[in-house]
């Protein structure tokens, strides 16, 4: 099962994912699924939920944060530069997967925006993510747009009897965190209970 779940609030962008990378016949839990990406105008998060490693080992936080090391872009820019280099390097690794999505969580010129880029049989590409493209994407999604998630644990994840629940604790936390009231180790607290 892979997952990874982007969040916006009204200040604030965080991310989870799964750590899990699996073989036929192993699996190993020291996967790194979320990459972080300084750009000019803001920072990004990128969540990715699909293949663990390429069949040389590079994980793809290590191979989008190599794609990006030493530019000058904008986030929108790192995210044009990521999915062209999915399509271009890394897709061949992906044959026979299905569709496979990169969330992202970012914060643009102050504003905390989401965007996905979107790896289907027929090419890559992205988009920032709003209400109405939401719909249209087939992500699943909770408000406008304030949770994004995806992978193979998204069926498992909207399924779960206490998702609600779940969710308002963290929007609740992550509202108390852009008044300053809770750290960003707060939120974190709530999205690492996901599995419990």
């Amino acid at each position: 099962m892979t997952f990874a779940l982007g969040l916006t609030s009204g200040r604030s962008v965080f991310m989870v994912a799964d750590h899990r990378i699996s073989w036929s016949t192993r699996f190993d839990d020291r996967g790194v699924k979320v990459a972080t990406v300084r750009a000019v105008d803001g920072l990004a998060l990128l969540g990715y939920a699909g293949l663990g490693e390429t069949a040389n080992g590079t994980q793809p936080s290590a191979w989008m944060r190599n794609l990006l090391n030493g530019r000058k872009l904008t986030v929108e820019g790192c995210i044009a530069e990521v999915a062209i280099g999915i399509e271009h390097q890394f897709r061949q690794h992906m044959l026979d997967l299905g569709d496979h999505l990169v969330v992202v969580s970012a914060v643009v010129d102050d504003q905390p925006r989401m965007y996905g880029i979107h790896l289907r049989d027929k090419g890559v590409g992205y988009a920032p993510l709003r209400q109405a493209q939401l719909a249209e994407s087939g992500i699943s999604q909770d408000a406008a747009p304030r949770a994004i998630y995806t992978g193979s644990g998204g069926a498992w994840f909207g399924r779960r009897k206490n998702k609600a629940v779940w969710l308002r604790e963290v929007y609740s936390r992550a509202r108390d965190h852009d008044a300053g009231w809770v750290s960003g180790a707060a939120v974190a607290a709530v999205l690492a209970c996901l599995d419990a």
